[in-house]
C-alpha cells in the first residue's frame, strides 16, 4: 500500500540533503544491459543523472543527438568508443536494422545497409505522396 507507515520505520529515513553511502561520485560508470553509463549529474531523476558513454563520446565531437536519432556502434561493439565506430541514424533506421537483424561486425557492411534503408524510405515516402494527387 503507498504510503503505509509503520512505527519505528522512520529511524532508516534520510534527512533533507543527506546523501547516501552507496552515492557514486560524477564521472562514475558502470554497465546496464551491455551498455557503459556515465554519472553526469548528482541530482534529479535517474535518467537525467547517468547517460550513455558512447552518445557522451558523440556529442563531445558533434554536438547534441539531433530529435528522433541515436547514436550506434558501426561494428556492434558496445565497448568500441573509438568516435570513428560511432554513427548517429534516425531511430526508424535504427529501428529497420534490429527488427530485419542488418547489423554487422564490419562497417563498411553496416553503413550500406543504413543507406539503403534510408533510400528505401525516402522512395516510400515519394512514392505515397504521388498516390495523394
Amino acid at each position: 500500500m503507498k504510503g503505509l507507515k509503520f512505527p519505528g520505520s522512520e529511524k532508516g529515513w534520510f534527512k533533507k540533503g543527506q546523501k547516501s553511502t552507496t552515492e557514486k561520485p560524477l564521472g562514475s560508470e558502470y554497465t546496464s544491459d551491455g551498455y557503459v553509463m556515465v554519472k553526469v549529474k548528482m541530482n534529479g531523476p535517474r535518467d537525467k543523472r547517468w547517460k550513455l558513454k558512447h552518445v557522451l563520446i558523440w556529442e563531445k565531437y558533434n554536438g547534441p543527438v539531433p530529435k528522433d536519432n541515436v547514436v550506434t556502434f558501426l561494428d556492434g561493439n558496445k565497448r568500441n568508443f573509438d568516435i570513428n565506430n560511432l554513427a548517429c541514424i534516425r531511430k526508424g533506421v535504427n529501428s529497420v536494422l534490429n527488427k530485419k537483424k542488418l547489423r554487422s561486425e564490419n562497417k563498411e557492411i553496416f553503413e550500406a545497409r543504413v543507406a539503403q534503408i534510408e533510400l528505401n524510405q525516402k522512395i516510400k515516402r515519394i512514392t505515397k505522396n504521388l498516390g495523394s494527387d
